[in-house]
């Protein structure tokens, strides 16, 4: 089915919901649609609650985007039941993000090296169409309030952002704001479908559909897009959505090119980033194990500054590839149990890009323990390659462990391990760190 988007786009708003993916309650035709990334993210599908929250992004900082499991929340909406959580039209949902991260070696500094980050996101939704109000469509809004300075850039010193719902030196680390609100219209059944709005493009573009669950900022979308509208930073933009039969979709979008999630969308400088996206869904074995590959390419036509102090540049351009794979089912009665992979890469000009290549890939298993289903444990990789323009440079590379924990409907605890060769930062490589973490998560 094709959609067509505009609005404020931003990318995985990882902020303090790892990249959380809500999947509107009650829009039964097109809820994989509504998904907010934490920075991040990031994003966090596993609390997918039938509102495709982009928080963790995507997220980057608002959503996880492991759209193949979700948790099951039962007769409750959330912790505050149904009085603040709409009718059959009107959506609202509610998750609070929190985390404390220590730096034990290496990095900048080891001392007073622990911080908590913390991230109110909010959803709200409505169905036009199910009230036959004037134009139609899906209306969406999803308002971030972020407190707190992660270890990323005055204790680590890393390039791989360690949480996807951290803020940045550039949008600042305690605010509040309206990150994403747009409109959505499918205006051919099936086929074709618009989006208009300030959006995140981290939670359609780039990014790895079973890589949401980690905290990293790298393993939720492709880092050598440096100028893309990702988590806190979104900004108006079109999307539209083409489904060109039942496996092949193709998806495009136009973003305001200097994304600041603080206003409403629009800088005024006539930068513009365009970005486009060929996506094939398939399964392997005998149709129980689903599968999506994806290929994009994407520009800026802004004024980029040489690496090597030459004649600036007069636009930014690369490619993208990636791929999610569930390789084992437990049970051919469950769909969520079993051990999954993804992979992904990036490439960009290493002329005006301080990150010329990153790959990164993970493997993701969903109830590995006895009696612990909904639970999810993970393995990544993350490298980024700076190029041959920076001399002395060497690739920064990031490994990361997670376990997700889900106590009850409404709490997730997750303990969550890096570790960083050559981290860099400010054009200086620094030592290699060990970083531990604890991330806890409530649907309200």
């Amino acid at each position: 089915m094709a959609t067509i988007r505009i609005g404020k786009v931003q990318q995985s708003t990882t902020a303090i919901c790892v990249v959380l993916l809500f999947s509107i309650q009650g829009f039964a035709d097109d809820t994989d649609r509504f998904i907010v990334p934490v920075s991040a993210v990031n994003q966090d599908t596993s609390l997918e609650l039938e509102t495709d929250l982009l928080l963790a992004s995507t997220a980057a900082s608002l959503v996880s985007t492991n759209y193949d499991t979700y948790c099951d929340l039962g007769d409750r909406p959330g912790l505050l039941g149904y009085a603040l959580h709409g009718n059959d039209w009107l959506t609202a949902q509610y998750v609070y993000t929190g985390e404390v991260f220590n730096n034990t070696r290496g990095g900048l500094t080891t001392d007073n090296a622990t911080r908590y980050t913390g991230r109110f996101d909010m959803v709200l939704a409505a169905d036009l169409d199910g009230k036959c109000m004037f134009p139609g469509g899906r209306l969406f809004f999803h308002f971030q309030s972020l407190h707190g300075e992660g270890i990323t850039d005055n204790i680590v010193g890393v390039h791989q952002r360690i949480s996807n719902i951290d803020g940045n030196p550039g949008a600042g680390f305690n605010f509040s704001q309206l990150t994403q609100y747009w409109w959505e219209k499918e205006l051919v059944e099936g086929v074709f479908t618009i989006r208009l709005g300030k959006i995140l493009a981290d939670s359609e573009f780039a990014l790895a559909t079973r890589g949401g669950d980690f905290i990293n900022t790298s393993l939720g979308w492709t880092h050598t897009i440096p100028v893309l509208p990702a988590y806190p930073d979104s900004s108006a933009a079109v999307i539209g959505f083409l489904q060109l039969n039942d496996h092949l979709e193709f998806k495009a979008g136009v973003w305001d090119g200097q994304p600041d999630g603080g206003n409403w969308g629009f800088s005024g400088t006539g930068e513009v980033f365009a970005i486009g996206q060929l996506t094939a869904n398939y399964t392997l074995g005998c149709g129980d194990l689903p599968g999506d590959t994806h290929l994009g390419a994407w520009n800026h036509n802004g004024t980029f500054t040489d690496q090597t102090g030459g004649a600036d540049h007069g636009a930014n351009y690369g490619v993208y590839w990636g791929m999610s794979q569930l390789i084992r089912r437990e049970c051919a009665c469950d769909d969520d149990q079993g051990l999954g992979a993804f992979a992904q890469w990036g490439w960009a000009p290493d002329d005006r890009n301080e990150a010329e290549q990153y790959w990164g890939a993970g493997l993701v298993y969903t109830g590995l323990i006895q009696g612990r289903d909904a639970d999810t444990i993970g393995f990544g990789v993350g490298n980024m390659s700076f190029g041959d323009r920076l001399p002395g440079t060497q690739d920064e590379t990031m490994i990361e462990l997670f376990y997700k924990a889900r106590l009850g409907p409404h709490v997730i605890l997750q303990p969550d391990f890096q570790y960083f060769s050559n981290p860099r930062s400010g054009g200086t490589t620094n030592p290699d760190s060990f970083v531990v973490g604890l991330r806890f998560q409530t649907i309200l």
